[in-house]
């Protein structure tokens, strides 16, 4: 099975993403886009809460609130990829 991530491929072990063996080092510029992806997230899930307290409208309040819980689960996707390649490179 294969993902890709910015662009590259990365090889799937039984195809769980957790066993992940890059084919390369990541590049600086793909870095930087899971940098940017997390600081959008991050906001995105921020924004999202916001939408949720602030909504008078119950079905409105779920909707913000699951989609909060996505993003944050989409930010520690990012976070787990980049910390298991740091770990891969050193």
């Amino acid at each position: 099975m294969k993902n890709l991530v910015s662009g590259h491929a990365m090889s799937v072990k039984g195809g769980n993403p957790m066993n992940t063996q890059w084919s390369n080092s990541i590049s600086g510029k793909e870095l930087s886009y899971i940098n940017d992806s997390l600081k959008n997230e991050d906001l995105l899930a921020k924004l999202c809460t916001m939408g949720a307290a602030e909504s008078q409208n119950a079905q409105t309040r779920q909707l913000f609130s699951q989609l909060a819980q996505d993003r944050l689960q989409s930010f520690e996707q990012l976070f787990r990829t980049l910390q298991q390649q740091a770990h891969i490179t050193q």
